[in-house]
């Protein structure tokens, strides 16, 4: 409440400035996926459709010397979308209040950039899936704290704990903490951050449809409809994920090379009295944009491996890369740009499963803004 106090008094100091700015990213693309399983023959599908791939309304406002607001609306209905799953497509709603030069206070929802120099310089996140555990705690509600020293920044976080993959929130009172240091020493930015998610009690509950099942046909459409029984399952609390990268930028003969490293464990929790174990996932990226007049070639690569402890069944490996050129026209407008991507999996021992989904694409992107 303080802080909110502050922020409406000071509409009086400084002039006031707005801005008011669009992204949008169109595409045309084809996929081809290869599954095989063990020693089984490889199934291929392939698919070919246009689609958006972002659609975001960017208010950012000026309000004082000291006081600035920024509200993020996403319209693309994208799988990899970002947010805590409670306010929807809002991806920033922050208001910042600068107490000193030096320091910033920020209150709402905001990134977390973990996923170093990929989560802090680039946003080429559409050219192929993100590498496993990008932006782990990416868009949380909550209030940091930012300090500048000459250029070098150093962030506080304390957020709502970050739900799981299914939706149901870690623990309902819980909020983790983070720290990220952003240099800048000209040629060279390192990243590194440090988060903390704190996983409380809760418990979970799925639906599942027995058989024997009935088969309706109405108007073209199937429908299969059987028993459902309900499970609850409870997970006592005491433990927290923990995610730690390291990376950083390098600016080279016009090229830009970002560079992660990051570490993540999934600490797991007591679910009906038995100790799950912990689970590591270990990622490395790169990513290279090279600028030749209004042409830039992009490349991006991560590698990554996953397994619970004591569970070598459990491990998972993946492989991503892409080769993207962009062409950014002098006179303005959209961007354009053709890439191919390629994501492959590997799961299991004894039984391995491999699955490769190969893109090749076509689009354009816009991103403007316009100040009054």
């Amino acid at each position: 409440m303080v802080l909110v106090g502050l922020f409406f008094s000071s509409f009086a100091y400084g002039e006031q400035k707005y801005s008011l700015g669009f992204t949008m990213r169109n595409e045309y693309g084809g996929t081809t996926t290869a599954t095989k399983v063990g020693s089984g023959d490889e199934v291929k599908s392939n698919e070919a459709r246009f689609g958006i791939k972002r659609a975001r309304l960017d208010f950012k406002g000026k309000l004082s010397d000291k006081a600035n607001v920024r509200i993020r609306h996403r319209f693309d209905k994208s799988s990899d979308k970002m947010g805590n799953g409670k306010s929807g497509n809002l991806d920033f709603a922050y208001m910042d209040y600068k107490f000193h030069d030096m320091f910033t206070l920020r209150i709402g929802r905001e990134y977390n950039f973990h996923g170093a120099a990929h989560g802090a310089f680039y946003s080429r996140d559409n050219y192929y899936s993100r590498p496993q555990g990008w932006f782990h705690f990416l868009n949380t509600d909550g209030l940091s704290g930012h300090m500048n020293f000459s250029g070098n920044k150093v962030s506080l976080y304390w957020f709502n704990s970050k739900e799981t993959m299914s939706g149901t929130q870690t623990s309902p009172k819980a909020q983790g903490f983070g720290l990220l240091y952003r240099g800048d020493f000209g040629m060279f930015k390192p990243v590194f951050s440090v988060f903390n998610n704190p996983k409380g009690p809760r418990t979970e509950t799925t639906e599942t449809i027995a058989g024997p099942l009935t088969r309706t046909t109405t108007a073209g459409k199937t429908k299969y409809t059987g028993t459902t029984t309900t499970t609850e399952t409870s997970y006592e609390g005491g433990v927290a994920d923990m995610a730690i990268s390291l990376g950083g930028q390098v600016n080279v003969a016009g090229a830009e090379i970002g560079l992660t490293i990051m570490d993540i464990t999934t600490a797991g929790q007591k679910v009906g009295g038995t100790q799950m174990k912990d689970t590591k996932l270990s990622t490395v990226g790169l990513e290279v944009v090279y600028k030749v007049n209004e042409f830039r070639p992009v490349l991006m690569f991560s590698s990554s491996n996953q397994k619970q402890d004591g569970n070598d069944e459990s491990e998972m490996k993946w492989t991503k890369f892409a080769l993207v050129l962009e062409w950014h026209p002098s006179g303005g407008g959209p961007a354009w740009y053709a890439g191919y991507s390629q994501d492959a999996s590997e799961s299991g021992k004894a039984s391995v499963t491999k699955v490769t989904q190969s893109r090749a694409y076509l689009g354009a992107f816009l991103d403007a803004s316009k100040a009054f």
